[in-house]
């Protein structure tokens, strides 16, 4: 979000702020967070400035936005999730079909705790039938 929002700053460009803030809401978006982000500060950039201003905007969001999906994205949502990047995707595009942004942000976290939630039961030996149950052994 910084990174954007000062080249947006140091380009002149008008909405400084909003670009800022469209950055940081989108960036917990996996995959799709960082086009929608892109898109509209590249637009802003080319409205505002021509085509060598946009050409610019777009160098720093994808120097952005490639630094953070690199770094810090495969850690949030890879080995701490522990879902497969194609799981992330299509829960986020579901979700945010379904339930618009409150859903692309959620998504991915609720899946993991479903999943996890799943796999621990499953491990525990935790089964329908409880472990106080009537015994066989009789008297």
């Amino acid at each position: 979000m910084a990174v954007v929002g000062a080249g947006a700053w140091i380009l002149g460009l008008p909405l400084v702020g909003t670009i800022a803030v469209v950055t940081f809401v989108t960036s917990y978006v996996p995959y799709l967070g960082a086009f929608v982000t892109g898109a509209f500060a590249v637009l802003i950039a080319y409205g505002h400035g021509g085509l060598t201003t946009a050409l610019v905007m777009l160098a720093i969001v994808l120097l952005a936005n490639n630094t953070i999906q690199n770094l810090l994205e495969p850690f949030a949502f890879g080995a701490r999730l522990r879902l497969h990047p194609l799981i992330v995707l299509v829960t986020v595009t579901s979700a945010t079909l379904l339930f618009g942004v409150l859903g692309a942000v959620l998504a991915a976290p609720l899946t993991s705790a479903t999943v996890n939630a799943y796999h621990e039961l499953r491990g525990s030996g935790q089964h329908a039938v409880p472990s106080n149950s009537v015994d066989d052994t009789g008297p």
